[in-house]
C-alpha cells in the first residue's frame, strides 16, 4: 500500500490576494475610468451647451467653464459610491466566525447599516450640491455641500484604511488618505479661512471656488483609480 498523501493548502500571499481582488474589481475600474474620460470630453468639447440659454440646461445653465468642470467632477464622485458598496467589506476570516459565531449575525448588521449609510451620503450630499449649483444659484451653497462630500470621503477612507477586511486594501485606503484626501480637506480650510475674512469677496472668486472644487475631485478620482489598480503598491515594493 501506498502512504496516504496529505493535500496541504497554503495560506494566500498577499500577492496572490492582490490578483484575486484585480480580477473582481478592475472592470469597476475601467468602468469609472470611461466614465471620467467621457465627463471630461463633454466639459471639453460641449461646455457651449451648458453655459448658454438655449443649451441643454435652457434657463438654468451654467455661469461659465469651471462651474461646468465642477459640475463634471461631482457628477464623477457620484459614480464612485458604487466601487465603495461592492469594495466594502468588513468581515474577518472563517474560522474567527467559527469561534464567535454570533459575531457573524453582528457584522452583517453593522456592515448593512454603513451601507445604507454610505450610498445615502455619497449620493445625497453631491446631489444637494449639484441642485444648489445648477437650481439655486447659490454661490456659497453648492461650495459647502461639495466640501462636504470631501470631508465624506476623508472619513470614509480612513476608516476603510484600518477596519477593511483585506490587508493590501487598507494599505491602499491609507494611500488614497494621505495622498488625496488629507492635502483637499487642509485646502478648503485655508480657502474657507481666508475667504471668511474678506469685508468684500474680490472679483471672480466663484470662478476661483469652482475651479478649486473641479481640481480637487478630478485629481482625488485619478488617484483613487490608479492607487485601487495597485500601481502606487507595485511601485512601491519594487522601491524596497
Amino acid at each position: 500500500m501506498e502512504p496516504s498523501q496529505t493535500l496541504i493548502v497554503e495560506p494566500k500571499t498577499s500577492i496572490e490576494e492582490s490578483t484575486l481582488k484585480s480580477k473582481r474589481y478592475n472592470v469597476a475600474l475601467i468602468i469609472l475610468s470611461c466614465i471620467g474620460f467621457s465627463l471630461m470630453c463633454i466639459a471639453f468639447f460641449f461646455h457651449q451647451k451648458l453655459t448658454s440659454l438655449d443649451g441643454w440646461f435652457g434657463k438654468y445653465y451654467l455661469h461659465n467653464e469651471t462651474e461646468v468642470w465642477e459640475l463634471i467632477a461631482i457628477v464623477w464622485s457620484i459614480c464612485f459610491s458604487y466601487y465603495y458598496l461592492i469594495n466594502f467589506n468588513l468581515f474577518k476570516t472563517n474560522d474567527y466566525y467559527n469561534n464567535n459565531p454570533k459575531k457573524l449575525t453582528t457584522d452583517i448588521k453593522r456592515s448593512t447599516a454603513i451601507l445604507i449609510f454610505l450610498v445615502i451620503i455619497c449620493v445625497g450630499i453631491p446631489g444637494i450640491s449639484i441642485y444648489c449649483l445648477i437650481y439655486l444659484k447659490d454661490s456659497w451653497s453648492h461650495l459647502l455641500w461639495a466640501a462636504a462630500l470631501s470631508i465624506v470621503f476623508y472619513f470614509l477612507d480612513f476608516y476603510l484604511s484600518y477596519k477593511h477586511a483585506s490587508e493590501t486594501e487598507r494599505k491602499e485606503y491609507r494611500i488614497i488618505h494621505w495622498l488625496a484626501n488629507v492635502p483637499v480637506v487642509f485646502t478648503y480650510i485655508i480657502f474657507f479661512s481666508w475667504i471668511s475674512f474678506q469685508d468684500n469677496c474680490p472679483s471672480g472668486w466663484e470662478q476661483f471656488a469652482s475651479g478649486i472644487v473641479a481640481t480637487q475631485f478630478i485629481i482625488i478620482n485619478i488617484i483613487f483609480i490608479v492607487t485601487q489598480f495597485g500601481v502606487i503598491t507595485r511601485i512601491y515594493r519594487q522601491d524596497n
